[in-house]
Parts: structure tokens; C-alpha cells; sequence
């Protein structure tokens, strides 16, 4: 992740947005005395919210880790989609 204090964010601010859109690499913004920030790309943004809400239900967080569990160890199965 890339730091950048308040002042220098605003002085490079479309450099700034051209960096976090082509790299997808958050900018975490710093102010002297004040609360940090962090600038995302839309689709990373997009991608977090989503996770979270597919997280946000305990019944379907237990199915995805089951699911990423029985990856890891190879447990798959190739299957032909119905077209």
C-alpha cells in the first residue's frame, strides 16, 4: 500500500486516482494530527463489500470456508456446464 500525507494527495490528486485506477493498489492518505484514509479503486471497493456481505451471514460464511478448505487439500471436480 502506498502512503501519501494530506497535503501531497491534494497536490497530486489526479496522479493520485490515475495510480489507485491502473495499479488497483489502495493509496492510504495521512493527515498531521487527524484520522487516516484510504483511497480504492471502484472494483476493489466493490470486491470488499461484496465479500463482507457474503460473510455477514454465518451460515454462508461456514459453506464458503468449507468450500476454500476442500480446495486447498484438492478435492475438486471438473463438470460440463448444461447449455
Amino acid at each position: 500500500m502506498f502512503a501519501v500525507h494530506a497535503s501531497d494527495f491534494r497536490k497530486n490528486l489526479a496522479a493520485m486516482l490515475d495510480r489507485v485506477a491502473d495499479n488497483a493498489e489502495p493509496v492510504l492518505i495521512t493527515r498531521s494530527g487527524g484520522a487516516a484514509a484510504v483511497l480504492l479503486d471502484i472494483n476493489e471497493y466493490n470486491a470488499l463489500t461484496k465479500t463482507a456481505y457474503l460473510l455477514s451471514n454465518p451460515v454462508n460464511a461456514a459453506r464458503l470456508a468449507k468450500g476454500i478448505a476442500e480446495v486447498e487439500v484438492g478435492n475438486t471436480a471438473v463438470r460440463e456446464l448444461d447449455k
